[in-house]
């Protein structure tokens, strides 16, 4: 899953499926502003094929 903001871009990335988005940027290591912010995420299905999904989510304090 990776995370972005409009602003600054990547912000977020992992390949870990136990470990969710806090809020935090991970390059600056700060919590992150209120806002909106797109998340990806890329998959192989069953089949062996890879999947990708895309979805926006709102921040807010």
């Amino acid at each position: 899953m990776t995370v972005y903001s409009q602003t600054e871009g990547l912000i977020y990335d992992t390949k870990n499926i136990d470990q969710p988005w806090d809020g935090t940027n991970q390059k600056a290591g700060t919590k992150c502003n209120e806002g909106s912010y797109v998340w990806v995420v890329k998959l192989t299905n069953e089949k062996g094929q890879t999947e990708q999904y895309k979805g926006a989510i709102l921040l807010l304090k």
